[in-house]
């Protein structure tokens, strides 16, 4: 690893570095005593110029100092980015960011993420960008889900990110407690993928009320966690919700959901779709047990095809 010294000697390679191999300078973000780079006297660098820091909670609180927050701190995001630092599910692409005056424009949420994770977690940092940078931050074109599905599938992107979010969704109230963020949707694919091939098998939308959010999260919820040899009943109920041709007399509770489903008024938020979650996912549940219902009430808001 090299020191304060040895760094303060090398010359400095530019922002864009593709002449380098696409490797950014390495860093510690810390000099000889334990200081941040940004406040040692030996490393003034002018111009824009990056490197490769292990944040440690320390450094974050440090370089939080005195940081107005000018955008309203998400609490949700911060505890879902810690989340996925604990898991191994962080990637480091975007940047930190600090001004001329390394006054921090662009990470306090991320920062605050290893505030609570509580370990060293690797950033890219830019220093020296122009404090009016701060007007074209998040001003591009923001990437959806479907597109970082676009990257490995060839077709069906938009059905798959709204299976996908369906079924981790399953009957949160709260969006923000299992939202679904780019840098984990191909480990949630590879997660829910027998889940979603289901969905996209036996789902195909006929009429407006019947495949939306809460039910293909019902039914992929159920094609995960019920025995594979029960797959092919599963499959049966699919088609029975989707044709509404009844020829057994569990087939009611189908009907019962159908009707359930022309009642409700789609745009009245989480609650709403917990709701219509959770009289699915019973309504599978029952006719899987071969139980005949006339009306769906929500007797518990047991979950019965919780994932683990």
């Amino acid at each position: 690893m090299q020191n304060a010294d040895s760094r303060k000697s090398e010359k400095r390679r530019p922002v864009c570095f593709a002449k380098s191999g696409g490797q950014y300078p390495a860093g510690n973000g810390r000099n000889d005593d334990g200081g941040s780079l940004r406040n040692s006297a030996q490393t003034v660098r002018t111009g824009i110029y990056c490197e490769v820091v292990s944040v440690t909670p320390q450094l974050a609180e440090q370089w939080l100092t005195g940081h107005v927050n000018y955008r309203k701190l998400r609490l949700a995001r911060v505890a879902h980015y810690a989340r996925l630092m604990e898991r191994g599910g962080w990637l480091i692409a975007q940047p930190l960011i600090f001004d001329e005056s390394e006054k921090l424009i662009d990470g306090q949420t991320r920062l605050n993420a290893v505030i609570k994770y509580g370990k060293a977690v690797q950033f890219i940092v830019l220093h020296n960008v122009p404090a009016n940078s701060t007007a074209c931050i998040d001003n591009g074109l923001t990437r959806s889900a479907s597109d970082v599905l676009g990257n490995f599938l060839t077709s069906g992107a938009k059905d798959v990110q709204t299976i996908l979010r369906a079924i981790r969704q399953g009957d949160a109230k709260n969006s923000a407690e299992n939202m679904v963020y780019n840098c984990e949707v191909e480990e949630l694919y590879d997660l829910f993928k027998d889940g979603i091939d289901f969905c996209l098998k036996c789902l195909t939308p006929k009429q407006p009320h019947r495949c939306i959010g809460p039910v293909f999260g019902a039914f992929g919820r159920a094609a995960l966690t019920l025995e594979k040899s029960k797959l092919p009943e599963l499959e049966r109920c699919a088609r029975v919700f989707m044709s509404e041709h009844y020829t057994e007399d569990r087939d009611v509770t189908m009907l019962s959901l159908n009707k359930c489903l022309r009642s409700y008024n789609l745009n009245r938020g989480g609650a709403v779709r917990s709701d219509i979650y959770i009289k699915t996912a019973r309504a599978i549940s029952a006719w899987m047990n071969h139980e005949c219902l006339t009306r769906l009430y929500v007797v518990t808001t047991d979950d019965p095809f919780k994932l683990a």
